[in-house]
């Protein structure tokens, strides 16, 4: 089981509605998206910002920061044509374990 299904999120392209609640969440937040890296996979970013601020899902749930990595990893994957394989997911997973914990 990925680690979004284990905490009740749907999949990155299964429901809009989720998606525009993480837009809405993320502007009262204050977010500014993907930190430093061009702003691909923006809807990814939003939501991983939300959970390292809120340490929590969307929907309560609460979060740990390797969780909330994990999640980004494999929302960035799930709109890559190359799946898992997507070098940017990686790239981006290690970043944010390596400099987000201290942030969370």
């Amino acid at each position: 089981m990925l680690t979004h299904e284990r905490f009740g999120l749907p999949r990155w392209d299964a429901d809009p509605a989720y998606w525009e609640k993480v837009a809405y969440v993320a502007k009262q937040l204050g977010t500014d998206g993907c930190t430093a890296v061009v702003d691909i996979y923006i809807d990814s970013c939003f939501e991983h910002d939300i959970h390292c601020r809120t340490h929590q899902t969307l929907y309560g749930r609460p979060l740990t920061s390797a969780d909330a990595a994990a999640i980004f990893r494999e929302r960035i994957q799930q709109q890559s044509v190359l799946g898992r394989l997507s070098p940017v997911s990686w790239w981006r997973w290690a970043a944010v374990r390596v400099f987000g914990p201290q942030w969370y």
